[in-house]
């Protein structure tokens, strides 16, 4: 067997049934959004990080930082939100399997704790760097 057949089994075994092309990306789509909703809906954490990633947007943008300035502030912003959905994911699961005390549960909740924390770390070095570069140099 030479390796094009067998990569070529072996992404033939990895599709699944269902829609394919386009009408896969919509679905995807969909369900993408319906969890945006519900981070949104279900989680005060998740709107706080999106109102810091709002309000330092905006805050580069009146600041005059540029465009890879405003970029990068707002792909840093997004990192955030997402790192929060994240974090909300895998509280959901965790919450979902019980509620006893689980030492395994209690890791996974503060490492996607930790996750946000260090990615709110990041939006802020990344917002002091834009700050600086536009004040200083």
């Amino acid at each position: 067997m030479t390796i094009f057949s067998f990569v070529t089994v072996c992404i033939m075994k990895m599709n699944k049934p269902g829609t394919t092309g386009v009408k896969r990306i919509i679905n995807a789509s969909k369900y993408s959004m319906s969890g945006l909703h519900d981070c949104w809906t279900n989680e005060p954490a998740f709107r706080q990080d999106f109102m810091l990633g709002f309000a330092l947007v905006c805050s580069s943008v009146i600041m005059g930082f540029g465009f890879w300035g405003i970029v990068s502030t707002l792909v840093s912003g997004i990192l955030l939100v997402a790192a929060e959905a994240v974090n909300t994911a895998i509280e959901a699961v965790v919450d979902r399997t019980g509620s006893h005390k689980d030492e395994l549960g209690r890791m996974a909740k503060d490492v996607g704790s930790s996750i946000v924390f260090l990615v709110m770390i990041s939006v802020l070095i990344v917002f002091a760097a834009n700050c600086y570069c536009h004040f200083f140099k």
